[in-house]
């Protein structure tokens, strides 16, 4: 297919007006004819008009997603202190934030895992600390697990010695009620 155009070439400083043939030849480099192979093959096909709108289509879409994408990259290259457009650096710059936060969370968790086992420890002490205390010091009033028991005694129902037992009780000072 032959282009419509004249195609202005700068060769060495001069500028010299060739008459396009078809794309394949201007494509295609020097010496390939004695190459040969599926490259050649590749070249040798001229781009027609549909193809031609596809590609241009498909360019005008990509250039756009570009487009868009274009500030938060320059966001991130500037928060990164990245050179404008050292999109390698950038990478880069990403992976080494990326490696960084992995290893400061892995140091976090063997933190929180640290502090989770010192806890423990320490609620086990504190337990064997209360069960040590609560064996030396003597049980306290109403804290026994049998509830008081009230008897009532009625001195007509006794017996000579439980009522001598009362009498040498009393005669100690000791106050006895008959409830």
């Amino acid at each position: 297919m032959e282009l419509e155009e004249t195609v202005t070439e700068v060769g060495g400083g001069a500028e010299v007006e060739a008459d396009a043939g078809t794309v394949a030849e201007i494509a295609a480099p020097s010496g390939s004819d004695a190459q040969g192979g599926a490259g050649e093959e590749r070249c040798q096909t001229p781009v027609d008009g549909e193809s031609r709108d596809l590609y241009d289509e498909e360019t005008r879409r990509l250039q756009a997603v570009l487009d868009a994408q274009r500030p938060v990259l320059e966001r991130l290259m500037e928060r990164y202190g990245v050179a404008k457009g050292d999109l390698n650096g950038l990478r880069a710059a990403v992976e080494a934030e990326d490696a960084r936060r992995a290893k400061e969370a892995a140091d976090l968790a063997a933190l929180l895992e640290e502090t989770a086992r010192r806890a423990a420890l320490e609620r086990e002490r504190a337990l064997v600390q209360n069960i040590l205390a609560q064996g030396v010091r003597p049980s306290e009033n109403g804290a026994a697990a049998q509830t008081g028991v009230t008897a009532r005694v009625d001195p007509a129902r006794m017996t000579p010695a439980q009522r001598a037992e009362i009498a040498r009780r009393a005669a100690r000072g000791e106050k006895i009620t008959f409830c």
